[in-house]
């Protein structure tokens, strides 16, 4: 349900009620302005967390009780991560170091499709993608370890700083992607529990070889709280840590 008032933030609530019981809802709100640009808030309480036996490895389910959240409403998209490696401070890492680093590159280490401004070896003024695929800007990055992700979070929390952001940016935890992704009554896709390949993209969506696609190119993979991508596309990485 929709919860609105005048100088506050509108805001979408879930509440699960077990059958044939009862439930209850404490709504607070955020004031106007609160959420970050391109970011959506996913209020506190419990969620269902696990429990989804076609699951590839499922866990028990369980109650969780987790703090309101703010996550992205799209994917990490390769323009956004080219403004990091683009900038100077990066560049003279790259320029610094013994191996090219922070380039979407496959199982094997090789580059997928980064291409320099002279189309050839390393150039100083940075990298950019290949022309002919503007698509390819809004599409999700992919192939970037965890490292890469780390020095980019650090950059994007001294930009924040540096802007005067009150926001620190980090990963997901699993638990926190869970309830963003399945809402609270443990739904086993975003929009319910009845699969359609039609909805987001994987390798039953299209005719021809499955690739990634622009973050916002699939409307109806959308979570409850408005997070776009989180069944189809590519695989997240959380915070969390599996064996």
């Amino acid at each position: 349900m929709w919860v609105e008032c005048e100088g506050f933030e509108t805001q979408r609530f879930q509440v699960f009620v077990p059958r044939g019981g009862s439930s209850g809802l404490e709504a607070s709100l955020l004031q106007n302005g609160t959420t970050p640009e391109g970011f959506v808030y996913v209020p506190p309480g419990e969620f269902l967390y696990g429990g989804d036996p076609r699951a590839s490895h499922p866990a028990a389910g369980q109650r969780l009780d987790l703090d309101g959240f703010f996550i992205a409403r799209y994917e990490l998209s390769n323009a956004e991560w080219f403004a990091f490696v683009n900038d100077p401070e990066t560049l003279t890492r790259i320029h610094a170091s013994e191996r090219t680093r922070y380039l979407p590159r496959d199982i094997d280490g090789k580059e997928l499709f980064a291409a320099r401004e002279d189309g050839s070896g390393y150039d100083w003024f940075g990298y950019r993608l290949p022309p002919g695929h503007p698509s390819l800007a809004r599409a999700p990055v992919l192939g970037i370890s965890r490292e890469d992700l780390r020095d980019y979070l650090a950059w994007r929390n001294q930009r924040a700083a540096d802007n005067g952001e009150p926001w620190t940016f980090d990963l997901p935890t699993e638990a926190e992607w869970e309830k963003a992704a399945r809402g609270v009554d443990g739904r086993s896709f975003p929009w319910g529990n009845r699969f359609d390949p039609s909805l987001c993209n994987m390798r039953q969506s299209q005719q021809s070889r499955t690739t990634p696609v622009p973050v916002d190119a699939f409307p109806m993979d959308s979570s409850v709280y408005g997070v776009r991508g989180m069944a189809g596309n590519i695989q997240d990485l959380v915070s969390s840590e599996y064996p």
